[in-house]
């Protein structure tokens, strides 16, 4: 493991945190380790500045999360089987993204949550990008990159 301060800031966080969560609940660990049992999905944005459990005021198992970034996608793309027409569209889910399909499908199925919620932010960041690559003129060639 590296040894950058970086890392090991993380590493002393999550040792603090630790030592807190037992001294305010001896079981925590022991308790959550046997099963998960959420009644929401939360399907957010990636954003670093607006994790779940924080600005709901949740605890740890409150919450199944899936973190996800807004998508683009320009028209002319095809949409599974279906030729997208509109000028453009960014969204937080698609039907298209194996990801968050495995993590719908785990949520429901197997940890039987009664709640999926999907949320954005103000001010996200992706959504700009979003609207300034609808306005831009399409690019002459493809990318030279394979994502």
């Amino acid at each position: 493991m590296s040894n950058d301060s970086t890392t090991q800031d993380l590493l002393r966080g999550n040792a603090k945190w630790a030592q807190a969560v037992v001294k305010a609940n001896p079981d925590f660990f022991k308790e959550s380790a046997k099963i998960q049992s959420p009644k929401v999905l939360w399907i957010g944005c990636s954003d670093s500045r607006v994790p779940a459990s924080v600005i709901t005021g949740s605890k740890p198992g409150d919450i199944f999360v899936h973190r996800n970034i807004t998508k683009y996608v320009r028209k002319g793309f095809f949409l599974s089987s279906a030729l997208l027409n509109c000028a453009c569209v960014y969204n937080q889910v698609y039907l298209y993204d194996d990801d968050t399909l495995s993590v719908v499908d785990y949520a429901i199925g197997h940890l039987k949550v009664k709640h999926v919620v999907v949320v954005r932010h103000s001010n996200c960041s992706c959504i700009a990008a979003c609207v300034k690559a609808a306005s831009a003129p399409p690019p002459d060639k493809p990318p030279n990159t394979p994502l």
